[in-house]
């Protein structure tokens, strides 16, 4: 039996009257617990019949009885079988395996019930090697010399297509030193978005696997790439202009950390017409400066279009500068900056915070967060890296709230009802677990440490310890006024004499007078 639907069973047994058609539909009740569900997955839901007082009914096979039906947002509609495991809970297992979002229809004996109507999700599956595919435009093929675009889709082993989150489809070229990547990236619905080139005409293929590293049944993808159409340049046109020379790389100022990139050159004139260069003659210089300050010359390539270029993979983030030069003179472009941000939260890297990770008290509000950090070990501090986040035994906490502060963290704040030991498991936004594991979070009786905290009132001795603020050394100065004591206490004897001293209270001075 399920963990929640064993709890579900423990809390059914209490009987308030015996007969169903006592039953008030509106006061019936569903219990949803707040989890992520997941097409193909098992999740459990619970309906208590009740009656005008709020009492539980039990159920006494009257004939009356809860229906209940799961309406997809197409509109296709999922009975469910309600199952009787006590007198008084009634159970619904559901296992859908079409994502998307659902309307609950639930009604006693015909009659809607005041949760009927309410909705919830059903996300994809994980995303599936078999099923997910490619489209685009560029997959028919183009000129050499030009960049071609197509994009992947990521689908679930059910034909679930994700539409949101970042799938991280990686790309490469297979045994060509022709083609390269101009750009990847995630678009945040689920696709990845993929631009290629070829330097020579022919076909090219390219190697698409899963971000778990499984090669996807359509690959590889193979591309046409043809003949380009670049013209010669008109002898009017005159010689390359450094001012008017510039560079059209159109995502230039923002780049993912790990992306194949490439930045082109368009030589100008004095009039800023393009002259097509056909060939990498070296006119081009290149370099840049790394976000430690060091500096990286990068070789020059030309396409059959008349357009020159150089490639680039970064996996630190921060911000790169260009340096850009025809024939020793700074280009138009030099200086540009290329800023590399993190790539997707990585399983492998990202990693739980906070003080209460090392335990908490019962009816005590706790806390903890989970920072996003990429596969290269970039923090991501901006943006909500959407972790899945799961405890155990929810039915014993007063709340758990799971937020995000915008930062690159996600953030749980939650109070438990009773001492327990709750199970986290964290997995990223495509449903991949930390390699470091589930982790427990321990929550003790606070009744418990009161008693407990007896033993630490030693530690009030050591509070005591202060008492040597007495500062007992200065005291045992104050010994040596002790130190006349020396207990013998015959010197308080003579100072019995000093009490002879005042005999001088004869009086002769005033005599005297």
């Amino acid at each position: 039996m399920a963990p929640l639907k064993a709890f579900l069973l423990l809390i059914s047994t209490h009987l308030c009257c015996t007969y169903a058609s006592d039953v008030d539909p509106s006061k019936c009740v569903l219990i949803l617990p707040t989890v992520d569900r997941f097409a193909g997955t098992s999740f459990d839901f619970l309906l208590y019949a009740r009656n005008s007082n709020g009492e539980n009914v039990q159920h006494a096979d009257s004939g009356q009885k809860f229906t209940v039906a799961l309406v997809h947002e197409d509109g296709e509609e999922y009975p469910q079988t309600v199952e009787y495991p006590s007198a008084v809970a009634h159970y619904i297992t559901a296992n859908l395996t079409k994502a998307g979002q659902y309307v609950m229809a639930l009604e006693w004996d015909g009659t809607a019930i005041p949760a009927n109507g309410t909705q919830l999700l059903v996300n994809p599956d994980e995303v599936s090697e078999q099923t997910s595919f490619a489209f685009g435009e560029g997959l028919a093929g183009g000129p050499a010399g030009e960049a071609l675009s197509f994009s992947i889709q990521a689908v679930d082993k059910y034909g679930n297509e994700h539409l949101s989150g970042n799938p991280g489809f990686e790309v490469t070229v297979v045994g060509s030193q022709d083609a390269h990547l101009v750009s990847k990236g995630d678009n945040g619905h689920g696709q990845t978005l993929v631009e290629v080139e070829a330097i020579e005409a022919g076909e090219y293929s390219f190697e698409v696997k899963t971000s778990t590293d499984k090669l996807l049944a359509i690959s590889p993808i193979t591309i046409d790439f043809t003949e380009g159409t670049a013209q010669p340049a008109p002898e009017s046109n005159g010689s390359v202009d450094p001012e008017q020379t510039t560079i059209i790389s159109p995502r230039l100022t923002n780049e993912t950390a790990g992306n194949l990139g490439a930045v082109y050159f368009e030589a100008r004139n004095a009039a800023g017409e393009f002259l097509p260069l056909t060939h990498a003659d070296g006119h081009f210089e290149a370099s840049v400066v790394l976000p430690s300050g060091e500096l990286e010359s990068k070789q020059i390539y030309a396409t059959a279009s008349g357009y020159q270029f150089f490639t680039y993979r970064y996996n630190v983030t921060g911000t790169y500068i260009l340096l850009l030069n025809w024939q020793g003179t700074a280009i138009s472009a030099n200086g540009t900056e290329l800023n590399v941000y993190p790539s997707e939260p990585s399983a492998d890297m990202s990693y739980p915070f906070g003080e209460d990770l090392d335990g908490g008290l019962a009816h005590v509000p706790m806390e903890f967060g989970v920072q996003a950090v990429d596969k290269f070990g970039n923090y991501i501090l901006e943006g909500d890296p959407k972790f899945n986040i799961h405890i155990s035994n929810p039915s014993k906490l007063q709340y758990f709230n799971v937020t995000s502060n915008q930062e690159g963290q996600t953030l749980v704040q939650f109070m438990a009802n009773e001492a327990n030991t709750f199970q986290v498991t964290v997995k990223t936004q495509d449903h991949v677990p930390f390699a470091s594991g589930p982790f427990d979070l321990v929550v003790e009786d606070p009744n418990s440490q009161e008693n407990s905290s007896p033993t630490p009132e030693p530690e009030s001795e050591p509070e005591s310890a202060p008492v040597p603020e007495t500062e007992p050394e200065p005291e045992p100065e104050s010994e040596p006024e002790s130190a006349p004591v020396p207990e013998t206490e015959p010197e308080p004897e003579p100072e019995s004499e000093p009490e002879s001293a005042p005999v001088p209270e004869t009086e002769p001075e005033p005599e005297p007078e």
